[in-house]
């Protein structure tokens, strides 16, 4: 094995703007985003979070994530040994023009949130015929 296999990846805790009135921690999570001709996919980690539990929403361009774990279940955790902390997810991103709002659409499977945001039509390859 390599060194690199053996680290372990930590979570990044969010930088909060403003005041929170709850002590709680909330984490950026992991995103890969993959393009083809018609969309973008996004698959977005967000480890013990449940499909009633995320939030997706979209205000003046801005795509926002969260996902809030049920922190109930972790009252009497009292861990030996522990390799990331516990809390929710939180991540924006800003969409341009090239995307067609109207028509994305979310998912949520074992932990992973999978969005597909289809682009507009006008910025889509399109072959053009030559006569």
């Amino acid at each position: 094995m390599t060194k690199q296999e053996l680290e372990i990846k930590r979570k990044n805790e969010l930088e909060k703007k403003g005041e929170y009135t709850k002590a709680e921690k909330i984490f950026t999570p992991d995103v890969d985003i993959y393009e083809n001709d018609e969309a973008l996919m996004m698959e977005v980690e967000m480890p013990g979070v449940k499909k009633g539990s995320v939030e997706v929403n979209l205000d003046n361009n801005m795509l926002s994530l969260r996902g809030k774990i049920e922190t109930s279940e972790y009252t009497d955790y009292r861990p030996l040994y522990g390799e990331y902390n516990i809390g929710h997810y939180e991540r924006v991103f800003e969409l341009g023009e090239k995307i067609n709002q109207e028509k994305i659409k979310a998912n949520m499977e074992d932990g992973v949130l999978y969005l597909t945001i289809p682009k507009a039509e006008k910025v889509k390859p399109r072959l053009i015929e030559v006569r």
